[in-house]
């Protein structure tokens, strides 16, 4: 089982199942995937299951980097990945899987002070 842990700027943590398969797109590596499911997102809120509170966050200020999308009991869920977001994919046993923080072309992630997590990672 897979778990997309998130820590924003302000240092608030989710951790969304994301079961046993999630899909990562990113912007940068699947340009039109990204641009198709960034456009229907904003569109079409009530077919693609997205909550209110997810409508607006795509809509932060904060650009969108990538999307997770993964199976969720009542359909498939969507979660955007914005830049100013450390971001991991962390394994039921509570190991880091992939560290899919947005890289900016100098190679260097958000925030520039790296974060512990509690499970050690950094």
């Amino acid at each position: 089982m897979f778990v997309l842990r998130s820590i924003d700027k302000t240092h608030r943590e989710s951790n969304i199942s994301l079961g046993e398969t999630y899909t990562f797109i990113s912007r940068e590596k699947s340009p039109q995937e990204f641009g198709y499911i960034n456009n229907q997102n904003q569109l079409r809120e009530d077919e693609t299951r997205i909550t209110l509170d997810v409508i607006n966050q795509i809509k932060s200020p904060y650009k969108i980097y990538g999307y997770i999308l993964y199976m969720k009991d009542n359909g498939e869920g969507i979660f955007p990945l914005r830049e100013n977001s450390l971001n991991f994919i962390v394994m039921s046993n509570g190991n880091t899987y992939d560290n899919i923080t947005y890289k900016s072309k100098d190679n260097e992630s958000f925030p520039a002070n790296t974060t512990t997590l509690s499970d050690g990672t950094k």
